[in-house]
């Protein structure tokens, strides 16, 4: 009895949240201020986003500090599939960046 009045009270049907997994990958720590700027603005930015639809949610995997991969090796941990978002600092790679034009 009590699993309906709850049902009830939610107002009509139940959505389940989609929950996506992503791993954030850089080789650098959070004082590298781009790094810093991913976790401290983009991460709570995208999750507040997602937040107003209530329709998925991400568990972030903040792979930072050389945990998975080493400083320069970013675009490479995201080519062979260990990561999906990598942080890259573009000085280190200026001939993988097409000079900014993506």
């Amino acid at each position: 009895m009590a699993a309906a009045v709850a049902f009830a009270s939610l107002g009509g049907a139940v959505q389940a949240q989609q929950s996506i997994n992503i791993t954030l990958l850089s080789g650098f720590p959070p004082p590298v201020t781009v790094v810093g700027a991913a976790i401290n603005t983009y991460v709570p930015a995208v999750d507040a986003t997602l937040a107003k639809t209530g329709n998925y949610k991400i568990k972030w995997n903040l792979a930072i500090s050389g945990q998975i991969v080493k400083p320069r090796g970013e675009l490479e941990g995201v080519e062979i599939g260990i990561g999906d978002i990598a942080i890259v600092v573009t000085a280190f790679h200026a001939d993988n960046t097409n000079g900014g034009n993506y």
